[in-house]
């Protein structure tokens, strides 16, 4: 089966597309899965959310996206957030001339810098707008105006259960550039920094928080949520995302062979944990996080005309240059620090994620794959992805 969706953008079938090509396919889908499983006995599972409604009353090791996309779906101060954890307040982003608005919003709000997000459902920060000036203003849309908060972009991801037990991960912090439109893109995230081993404590009564509220709305499995941390370590939350993140990917390869069990299997299957379990589980990934700190940047860019992508670039070891201008492969990755190149700034493990004779057209989204380096290789690549995939496309 061949699912179709209307957008070219990845972002757009990670968030909402993916289910609703599913929804379309309903009866397609109903079908067979009454061909293989006619008692009905299986356990459907799935990495993202999808409607539970194609699956026949069979359980589900994947959350319902009737339920997730409501609670992903931008709305400013009513996000589901604000009944948990501290969030940064927002108004409704006003009609008319912005230069008319712009002074007594900025007052009301006590910034200089307003931060305007399109209402609705997107990921990867393409519908956020920060905006020095109310010609920065992105024209004719509806949503909402935060004030800019200054400080460390963080994501904290945990994995609640049916009674609302959660599982909270290691924090990381977010890598981010910024396009020519203002907007703060997401290009990756580092893992195991000291600082989410000083608010561990702080963090865990938060997301648990979340967990339970994400619970009562009937949701399950892996979720994240994203902060800014203040001059004064204060946490405003301003984003959830109720399925898998990519942290995962960094978790699992910092984990390596000491994992018993493949970890995103075991994030997506549906767990009833105990507290004793919890505890074991989440000491582990906190001790092997700090002990082997890791940046995970995305390589993603939209493309400015067509291009066609014939073999991908291979799986493996790269010298990268720091301007991220120029690459050399070196060999199939082992683990990470095999060559004690763990702390090197120059050599990063790439897993590319594009198919062979890939044809794209301007406009589209590139999602090259996950690079995977040093946390001091990943703040001065993180800036430059669109010349990084290039380097790796040559």
């Amino acid at each position: 089966l061949v699912l179709q969706g209307t957008s070219r953008d990845i972002l757009d079938h990670v968030v909402a597309g993916y289910a609703a090509a599913i929804a379309c396919a309903e009866v397609d889908i109903i079908r067979f899965l009454n061909q293989v499983d006619p008692d009905q006995t299986a356990v459907v599972a799935g990495y993202l959310p999808l409607p539970h409604t194609v699956l026949g009353g069979r359980r589900a090791w994947a959350a319902d996206s009737a339920i997730s996309t409501r609670l992903e779906t931008k709305v400013g101060a009513a996000t589901p957030l604000a009944e948990s954890v501290r969030v940064i307040p927002t108004v409704p982003l006003p009609s008319g001339n912005t230069g008319d608005w712009w002074q007594a919003v900025c007052e009301q709000l006590e910034t200089n810098r307003l931060v305007v997000q399109i209402g609705g459902v997107s990921g990867g920060g393409t519908s956020t707008f920060i905006c020095n000036a109310p010609e920065e203003v992105p024209v004719g849309v509806e949503g909402f105006i935060a004030p800019f908060v200054q400080g460390l972009p963080g994501n904290v991801m945990g994995v609640v259960d049916d009674a609302g037990t959660t599982l909270v991960l290691p924090a990381s912090r977010q890598l981010l550039r910024s396009d020519p439109q203002g907007r703060p893109l997401y290009a990756g995230n580092v893992t195991g920094e000291p600082w989410t081993a000083d608010i561990r404590s702080e963090l865990g009564d938060e997301v648990r928080s979340l967990g339970t509220m994400l619970a009562s709305a009937g949701f399950f499995g892996p979720f994240g949520a994203d902060f800014i941390a203040d001059a004064q370590g204060r946490r405003w939350y301003h984003d959830l995302n109720p399925r898998m993140n990519g942290v995962l990917d960094s978790l699992v390869h910092i984990m390596g062979d000491a994992s018993d069990v493949p970890l995103a299997a075991l994030m997506l299957s549906r767990p009833q944990w105990t507290a004793a379990d919890i505890d074991e589980l989440e000491d582990q990934l906190h001790q092997a996080a700090g002990a082997t700190p890791l940046a995970r940047l995305w390589l993603t860019t939209v493309l400015d005309a067509p291009s066609h992508i014939a073999v991908p670039p291979p799986p493996g070891r790269y010298l990268i240059a720091a301007s991220g201008g120029g690459v050399t492969y070196l060999g199939e990755a082992g683990p990470l620090d095999q060559d004690g190149d763990r702390d090197g700034e120059t050599v990063g493990v790439l897993q590319p994620l594009l198919p062979p004779d890939l044809d794209l057209v301007a406009g589209d989204r590139l999602a090259l794959g996950n690079l995977y380096c040093s946390a001091t290789l990943g703040d001065e690549l993180s800036a430059v992805g669109p010349v990084l995939i290039d380097a790796f496309l040559a």
